[in-house]
């Protein structure tokens, strides 16, 4: 230190060197180890400082920690699933986050069974489908490479003690007409978190035909014939009886009836007798001719060839009476 002209005193330095009792090195700092948490920066080497200026070192940590599928219960369980960016200490300076892959949607996974119910030959949906879900879950655990990167580890999927690993049997769906080819789809331990389908296929049941039944008989209604009626007679109009060569026989008139008579039977056949009486000069002579008539046949109404063959039947019996006329004829004129 000296003094100027004006007694001013003047202060002079010298350079700054490092005490004897430290000297001039920083010695090497190991980091420590913090429990549940990882740095980058295993050391800070040896630094010789000729500057008594001050020297910072920032040591940054990364948290190691387990993510589990639900918000914690209690204290001593994981921290809940966190979306990414979300800050790990929103007070601290540091301004970590969290990591991808640990979300909600990370660590749980809904399954679903789904439950179809198809025609077999036209591949149709014949009923709704029925679904079923199942719950799993796993956990993360985060660490940190020495640059700061995360890296994820997973547990394996297991079963939420929710819902179990099980899917309960479904009983098939009932669809008028047709057959599933199983009653019902079994219950299925599952416990791989994968979609799983399960398909009953339906088949048409065959046509029975119901056979149409035959109509009962019903009661026949009686017809009588038309021509001719039991009981009936037919007289002609009176003409004179003649003989071969047309001439009168001796004067006199003949005539001819038809009567129908009626005969008992102990069949289900109407049977009765055809008459034809001729009268010539006082004497009758009779033809007579028996005709049965089925009961079937009687029910039936008349037709033109049974009533031209009845027509027939008569004119054939007035033909006999009158030749027995004119046979009578001749035999009085001989007598005469």
């Amino acid at each position: 230190m000296s003094y100027d002209v004006n007694g001013t005193p003047q202060v002079t330095y010298s350079a700054w060197v490092a005490s004897k009792d430290t000297g001039d090195t920083f010695f090497k700092q190991v980091t420590p180890d913090i429990e549940n948490m990882v740095t980058e920066t295993a050391s800070i080497d040896a630094l010789t400082e000729t500057q008594p200026a001050p020297v910072k070192y920032v040591v940054t940590y990364y948290p190691e920690y387990t993510v589990g599928p639900n918000e914690p219960a209690s204290p001593n369980d994981p921290i809940g699933p966190k979306d990414e960016g979300t800050p790990m200490d929103p007070d601290g300076p540091d301004g970590l986050t969290y990591p991808v892959g640990i979300s909600t949607t990370d660590l749980n996974r809904i399954v679903t069974e789904t439950v179809r119910f198809i025609d077999k030959t036209t591949g149709k949906t014949v009923a709704p489908s029925i679904k079923q879900t199942l719950k799993f879950v796993r956990t993360a655990h985060v660490s940190y490479t020495t640059d700061g990167k995360p890296v994820i580890t997973y547990t394996a999927w297991t079963p939420s003690v929710e819902t179990g690993s099980t899917f309960p049997a479904v009983k098939s769906a009932n669809v008028a007409g047709m057959t599933p080819d199983q009653v019902e789809v079994p219950a299925l331990a599952e416990m791989n978190p994968a979609p799983v389908t399960a398909t009953v296929y339906y088949t048409a049941n065959p046509v029975v035909e119901t056979p149409t039944p035959e109509p009962e008989p019903t009661a026949a209604q009686e017809v009588t014939p038309s021509t001719p009626v039991v009981g009936e007679s037919v007289t002609p109009d009176e003409t004179p009886a003649t003989t071969p060569m047309g001439k009168p026989m001796n004067g006199k008139k003949a005539t001819t009836s038809v009567e129908n008579t009626p005969l008992k039977s102990a069949t289900s056949e109407k049977a009765y007798l055809k008459t034809a009486t001729a009268t010539s000069n006082g004497q009758q002579l009779q033809s007579t001719a028996e005709q049965s008539v089925d009961e079937t046949s009687a029910k039936k109404l008349p037709q033109t060839s049974e009533s031209q063959t009845e027509t027939a039947s008569l004119i054939g019996l007035l033909g006999l009476s009158m030749l027995g006329l004119v046979g009578l004829g001749k035999k009085r004129k001989r007598e005469d």
